[in-house]
């Protein structure tokens, strides 16, 4: 190999998370973190199936095997919701109430895989 030329077939050892002949991608089941000057290849949540585009399960492109989303646009799994009935104001609407955070349900729950429009 020639000084300042570059080989085509030379790849690199990636660590864990990394991917690509330079390491300079994510590996599936991870996200590229870019909060700082250079870029880091951190884990998806469990919620999530493959790929995301950050942390927690709001960043969820589809969700894995047992979650849920939600119109608020994240994965939950079943046993973590609990239905609640609010009567307040002659009103009978279901919420879903999840982490100390109430989302209208309107019949919400959609199935594991989904698209955004």
């Amino acid at each position: 190999m020639n000084a300042g030329t570059k080989d085509e077939h030379v790849s690199c050892r990636c660590e864990l998370g990394y991917s690509g002949r330079m390491c300079d991608e994510c590996k599936h089941g991870y996200y590229r973190d870019e909060n700082s000057a250079s870029f880091s290849c951190k884990m998806s949540d469990k919620a999530c199936k493959d790929t995301c585009k950050g942390p927690g399960p709001k960043s969820c492109e589809t969700c894995s095997d047992g979650h849920y989303f939600l119109v608020d646009k994240s994965c939950v799994q079943p046993k973590s919701l609990e239905m609640v009935q609010n009567l307040s104001e002659g009103e009978q609407a279901n919420k879903i109430k999840i982490q100390n955070q109430d989302v209208n349900a309107n019949g919400s729950l959609m199935p594991a895989e989904h698209s955004e429009l």
